[in-house]
C-alpha cells in the first residue's frame, strides 16, 4: 500500500500513540496527503528557558533544543518565539553589543549575524526585543522599546524608526502594520534593498475609543482569512476601581475588531466561525478549528498564561493558568491549568507554531 493510501481512521490511531506534538509533526511531514487530510497543527507553548510545553494534559512536558554554535563559542540563550522562529543571542556580551541568530527548530533554517542596534532604549539592561517578524529570508522586523527596526542580512546597520510606542505588529499585504493603545493603526512599507531609509508611515485609522463602557487593556493584531484583526483585553470601566480594590479579573472580556483600511475604522467582530485566534507578545495568529475536542474549537480567542498575569498582576502564581480561553459567543473565559508549578518557573511564555 502506498504512503498516500493510508486510510484517516488508520492515520488516527497512529497519532493517538504519538503524544508528543513534534513526533505528530514529523509523521505529517512524511506524506503531502496526509497532512491535507489532518486538522492543522495545534501551537506549543515555548518557555523562556527554552523548553516546550505541549497544549494537552497528557503529553511529556518540555523538551529543550539544543541550538547550532553560530556565534563562536559563547553562551546564547533563548530570548523568544516568534511564529516558527527562535532568537538566540549571546549572553555574555553588553545588551547593545550582543550578537543573535534566528533558529527554526523544526526545518533547520537560521538567519546569523544579526546585531542589536545601540540605542538609548538597548542601554538600561533590559533586552529590548518585543517581538520579531520574518518579512523575507533576507529581511526582518522588530518592535523595540520605543521604536520599529528593519534589518537586511549583510547591512552594517538596522534602519529604526524611534518614538513608535506600539503595542503590537504585524505583516499583512506586504506592509508592516502597527497598533498603539490608542487603537490607531499606522500603515509602513518595509524598506527595499538600497533603502538608507525607513519611507514616513501612513495612518490607516485614526484614534478611536472603541467602547465608551469599557477600558481598553493589551492590543495585538492577526491576520485571519485575508483580514487584519486587533484583539484587545477589556475591563467595564465600572469595575476598574473595584477590581483593583478586589483584585478580579470578573467582567474581562477579549473584543475582536476588524480593521476596514477603506473607511479607516475598526468593526467589532462577534462571530469567528471555525477560526481560533492564538494572541501572544511574539506571535498571534489564527487557526481554523473543527475536530472533536471540545478544548480546541472555533470561535475562540486563546491566550497565555505569562500574558493573563501581565495584564492582571495582582494574580497569584497559583492562580495564574498555562493557557486559556475566551469563547466568543457565549462571553466566558476558560483557564487551563498544565503543570502546578508551570507559572511559577516562567516569566515569560510564547506560541510556537510548526510550519506546515
Amino acid at each position: 500500500m502506498l504512503t498516500s493510501d493510508l486510510p484517516p481512521e488508520l492515520a488516527g490511531l497512529i497519532l493517538r500513540w504519538l503524544p508528543w506534538q513534534l513526533d505528530r509533526l514529523n509523521f505529517r511531514a512524511v506524506c503531502r496527503q496526509w497532512r491535507r487530510r489532518l486538522p492543522p497543527s495545534l501551537p506549543l507553548i515555548c518557555l523562556n528557558n527554552g523548553k516546550f510545553q505541549s497544549l494537552t494534559v497528557d503529553e511529556p512536558p518540555r523538551r529543550r533544543l539544543t541550538p547550532p554554535d553560530l556565534l563562536g563559542g559563547t553562551v546564547a540563550a533563548c530570548f523568544g518565539c516568534y511564529d516558527d522562529w527562535l532568537l538566540y543571542c549571546d549572553v555574555l556580551g553588553a545588551v547593545h553589543r550582543r550578537r543573535c541568530f534566528l533558529l527554526n527548530p523544526l526545518s533547520g533554517a537560521t538567519m546569523a549575524d544579526i546585531t542589536l542596534p545601540p540605542s538609548d532604549y538597548s542601554e538600561s539592561g533590559i533586552f529590548p526585543v518585543r517581538k520579531v517578524i520574518v518579512c523575507s529570508p533576507d529581511l526582518i522586523a522588530a518592535k523595540f522599546t520605543g521604536a520599529i527596526g528593519f534589518y537586511r542580512l549583510g547591512a552594517q546597520s538596522w534602519l529604526v524608526c524611534e518614538g513608535w510606542y506600539m503595542e503590537d505588529i504585524t505583516l499583512y499585504q506586504g506592509k508592516i502594520y502597527a497598533v498603539n493603545h490608542n487603537n490607531e493603526l499606522f500603515a509602513q512599507e518595509l524598506p527595499g534593498e538600497k533603502d538608507a531609509v525607513v519611507k514616513l508611515s501612513k495612518l490607516a485609522i485614526m484614534a478611536d475609543r472603541l467602547s465608551s463602557s469599557d477600558l481598553g487593556l493589551r492590543a495585538y493584531l492577526v491576520v485571519s482569512c485575508g483580514k487584519l484583526l486587533m484583539v484587545r483585553w477589556s475591563l467595564p470601566s465600572r469595575e476598574r476601581s473595584s477590581a483593583k480594590r478586589l483584585k478580579t479579573t470578573e467582567g474581562t472580556k477579549l473584543r475582536v475588531y476588524e480593521a476596514d483600511l477603506e473607511m479607516g475604522r475598526w468593526l467589532e467582530v462577534n462571530d469567528l466561525d471555525s477560526q481560533a485566534i492564538f494572541i501572544g507578545r511574539g506571535c498571534s495568529k489564527a487557526l481554523c478549528l473543527k475536530g472533536d475536542d471540545p478544548r480546541f474549537q472555533g470561535n475562540r480567542v486563546y491566550f497565555l498564561g505569562s500574558d493573563f498575569r501581565d495584564c492582571f498582576p495582582w494574580l497569584r502564581h497559583v492562580d495564574t493558568p498555562s493557557y486559556g480561553f475566551y469563547d466568543i459567543r457565549s462571553g466566558t473565559t476558560s483557564k487551563i491549568f498544565l503543570s502546578a508549578r508551570l507559572a511559577m518557573d516562567v516569566w515569560r511564555m510564547e506560541w510556537f507554531f510548526p510550519c506546515e
